[in-house]
């Protein structure tokens, strides 16, 4: 919702936005608004905005433009929040998580710990948490990281890493 204070007797505006940092006159411009505030949409998620706004007292005569307000759309796959491990074994370990939002499917990226984001295992359509993750090394050093999956390439952001390691096998009791 974009909101101005009239401070004359306008009862028309004119609004002209675009992304963040845009030259003016370049965005989108809407005319004969009517109404404050003035819920814009069509907009992208996760996207910031620059917007500016005019007095139309009609007749061709129009204020100055005044601006830019600025804004940040929230995303529209928020990013799974209280990532924890538990349960370790030697060679697994449970991945838990919490839904940012109304995602149904996660993405998990996991390798020995320090490994750059690209370069680990990737496992897609996970679908659950916690995600049992096995064939691991024991007594391992490993991270973690987990991505909500809300449809259609609409990923949240990737959230980690998230440390661990896996415990170590016993050792046989010796015989007497």
């Amino acid at each position: 919702d974009l909101s101005w204070t009239e401070n004359g007797t306008a009862t028309l505006w004119n609004i002209e936005y675009g992304p963040t940092g845009y030259t003016q006159g370049s965005g989108t411009l809407m005319s004969g608004i009517g109404t404050i505030p003035y819920t814009l949409g069509g907009l992208m998620g996760d996207t910031g905005y620059d917007w500016y706004v005019q007095a139309d007292c009609g007749g061709g005569d129009e204020s100055i433009w005044i601006g830019p307000d600025m804004f940040t759309t929230l995303p529209t796959c928020p990013p799974p929040t209280g990532a924890f491990t538990d349960n370790l074994m030697p060679t697994s370990a449970d991945l838990n998580w919490t839904a940012g939002g109304a995602e149904g499917d996660w993405n998990i990226e996991w390798g020995p710990a320090g490994f750059g984001m690209g370069s680990g295992t990737l496992i897609t359509g996970t679908g659950t948490s916690p995600y049992t993750l096995g064939g691991l090394t024991a007594g391992t050093a490993y991270d973690w990281y987990v991505q909500g999956n809300c449809g259609v390439g609409d990923l949240s952001s990737w959230v980690g890493p998230n440390n661990f390691t896996t415990g170590v096998l016993a050792s046989p009791m010796p015989n007497l």
